[in-house]
């Protein structure tokens, strides 16, 4: 089989973009062309957690971080258009603070997307003790619980950060999957504890996206080996440093 997951944040609408972090954000036209593409190649995009064929089309999942005002005011009418459902996580405690994002993210549950935490306060776990790591496990699935009604059972580390002690403390927390960055391909039905996501930033181009979508074994080797370079980094240097490195490295990884 061939699945991957795609991960967004900011979509802008029309053409121009306007958000803080550009570095990570595309056109909702770019967007809707990325779209149009799963469409053409055929492409079964499914929820994360959803089960995975062991053979058969190359099958995807659409996943959006940080909360973005667009998730509802340009991701949502998009993913309606094309018939494709998507996992949006936002850090618990922006539904602690806003009714407005409570109501938001209700609207995509009913309409049968997924919601989950990125982080409680959007902190990098591995910068922290276990006991705070846990705090932070803990009461992003309680914030969720409390003011969605839902129980997640995946978490996107913020930053895709971790250690050791973070797999063994999700788990105890009740999670069953967390969600990392870096491109990955799943090969069988056995999908990781700590799934690998390739993040789309504004200097993605389409034809990149392409050649991965229509299985071109040099660019996914490619794709692979930069992800592997990126992991090699973020082990090795500090969170603060490996972001600066991110930003100024992004027309390549």
């Amino acid at each position: 089989m061939f699945y991957f997951i795609l991960n967004y944040h900011a979509i802008n609408p029309g053409e121009r973009i306007y958000h803080e972090d550009h570095v990570y954000a595309v056109t909702g036209e770019v967007f809707r062309q990325h779209l149009l593409l799963l469409k053409l190649a055929q492409y079964k995009v499914i929820l994360l957690g959803e089960p995975l064929l062991p053979a058969g089309q190359p099958t995807v999942s659409l996943t959006f971080d940080d909360g973005h005002d667009s998730d509802i005011q340009v991701v949502m009418p998009l993913l309606e258009e094309f018939g494709f459902k998507a996992s949006f996580f936002i850090p618990a405690e922006q539904l602690q603070r806003s009714q407005e994002k409570r109501e938001a993210y209700s609207r995509l549950i009913e309409a049968g997307h997924r919601v989950g935490p990125h982080g409680y306060s959007h902190t990098y776990l591995n910068a922290l003790k276990p006991i705070a790591q846990y705090r932070e496990l803990i009461k992003a699935r309680e914030t969720f619980r409390q003011y969605l009604s839902v129980e997640p059972t995946i978490f996107a580390l913020p930053g895709g950060k971790y250690n050791r002690v973070t797999l063994k403390l999700a788990k105890k927390a009740g999670y069953h999957m967390l969600l990392g960055t870096g491109f990955q391909l799943y090969g069988s039905e056995e999908v990781p504890f700590v799934n690998r996501r390739w993040t789309i930033k504004r200097h993605t181009s389409l034809g990149r996206i392409n050649k991965v979508l229509q299985q071109h074994q040099g660019s996914i080797r490619l794709e692979q080996t930069k992800a592997l370079l990126k992991y090699g980094a973020h082990r090795l240097i500090p969170n603060e440093l490996g972001i600066l490195l991110s930003y100024n490295l992004r027309k390549w990884f």
